[in-house]
């Protein structure tokens, strides 16, 4: 199965497919204008990758079955390295910090799995590999399920991974917290299940203020527990909401100012949700939204800019090809029908999110129109010059028709003039 990333630059919609064999398609499409198609060929065999696009360059992250590969493609030039000849390597992030990129996997040997962090800044690579604690990844038979990353506070890295133990049957969370700094690393058991306890999928996200939380959901039996952390703290997992559906959905955050929205989405089209204003301490009670299963949401990974740093991270949105991330307001909207069930506090966040997102939507109208402005403005002066330059030349020309007509005029009259006669007077 491939992967797929998403960027918008001004008016464009910017969409890149990378297949397993290795063939990128990058499609950009535009409201009033056809699509254009680009295809290119990288490294084939990709097990896993992780995908930066940018407004003018693709950066990848590629585990293939020859080693691990840092691509770069700028229009239709390109450069693959290979960073790292182990082919037992997993969940891959790269990310941006002012000049330096920064590749990101996890190593897989017999004894042990190590998180290996390299960095690249003006021909300059450095190295640095942390050791996972030997009781989260058990035995040699421990298999390293799913992986997501984010950037905190205090140019930190955090990383939550699963592992299953299949001798004991068991599922292990483990966050991790890499200061870049200094270049170290803490581990912090989140969460063990034991058998007939089956580990949905988990998400990571970090809020405008740096503080980093995460979800999962747990089934067991008939019942669904779903847990929310604040990894920011060392405080416990509650399980915060159980449902008695049967699907494990998929959780995802969403913040406005000091609130943060957990929702939980279904292939389905169910989605069930609950605020807090505080960080998690306390939450609302949680709503039922229904899209249906044939609706247009879907989750895809885009690029996040905070501060000095870019990476990469996933939002639900909608509308493919142009498409929108949901916001705040699309899930709680609209206000009046939730009156009495959110806290006044927490209405206000969502009417600040959806006035800075129509902000946004303005601004971003108005640097699109500025830049076609400038372009006209451009064309005109060009157009002024030129005229300009014609205006010269057709004076240049009407002084040599005058100087052309006199030289004329005179040599007529030189022509036409007879000479005095003499005459003979007897």
């Amino acid at each position: 199965m491939g992967q797929q990333a998403f960027v918008q630059v001004q008016s464009e919609y910017r969409w890149f497919d990378l297949s397993p064999t290795g063939i990128i398609k990058h499609a950009v499409h535009q409201i009033q204008a056809a699509p254009a198609f680009i295809e290119w060929e990288t490294q084939g065999g990709i097990k896993e990758s992780s995908m930066l696009p940018l407004a003018d360059e693709l950066h990848m992250l590629l585990l293939t079955g020859s080693g691990v590969y840092y691509v770069r493609r700028h229009a239709m030039r390109g450069q693959e390295v290979r960073i790292d000849s182990h082919v037992n390597t997993f969940a891959p992030y790269l990310f941006l910090h002012n000049e330096t990129m920064y590749f990101g996997y996890v190593v897989k040997t017999l004894e042990t799995a190590t998180f290996m962090l390299r960095s690249y800044r003006k021909g300059v690579w450095r190295e640095q590999s942390y050791m996972f604690p030997r009781e989260v990844t058990g035995c040699a038979e421990g298999l390293l399920k799913q992986a997501v990353y984010t950037i905190g506070r205090g140019q930190q890295l955090h990383g939550m991974f699963h592992f299953y133990q299949p001798t004991t049957e068991t599922a292990v969370l483990v966050g991790m917290q890499i200061k870049l700094r200094d270049q170290q690393a803490d581990w912090q058991l989140l969460f063990e299940a034991r058998a007939q306890h089956t580990l949905g999928m988990i998400a990571m996200h970090s809020d405008a203020s740096g503080d980093t939380y995460v979800a999962w959901s747990i089934r067991h039996q008939h019942a669904l527990h779903y847990y929310y952390k604040n990894a920011s703290t060392v405080e416990g997992t509650p399980s915060i909401y159980i449902g008695y559906d049967g699907e494990l959905p998929r959780p995802c955050f969403m913040h406005a100012q000091d609130a943060l929205l957990l929702a939980y989405v279904s292939d389905t089209g169910r989605m069930v949700y609950a605020v807090t204003t505080d960080k998690g301490k306390q939450w609302s009670s949680y709503h039922e939204v229904v899209h249906g299963a044939n609706s247009a949401m879907q989750f895809v990974q885009t690029t996040c800019t905070t501060g000095e740093f870019v990476f990469p991270y996933e939002v639900l949105g909608t509308s493919a090809p142009y498409f929108r991330p949901l916001g705040w307001q699309d899930i709680i909207y609209p206000f009046v029908t939730l009156k009495g069930k959110l806290l006044p506090e927490q209405l206000l966040c969502g009417i600040h999110q959806e006035m800075e997102q129509i902000s946004d939507y303005v601004i971003q109208q108005a640097t699109t129109l500025q830049a076609d402005i400038s372009k006209l403005y451009a064309q005109k002066e060009q157009a002024m010059w030129t005229l300009k330059k014609l205006e010269e030349q057709l004076c240049h020309l009407d002084e040599t028709e005058m100087e052309l007509n006199q030289q004329l005029h005179l040599q007529h009259l030189s022509n036409h003039m007879e000479p005095n006669a003499n005459r003979h007077i007897r």
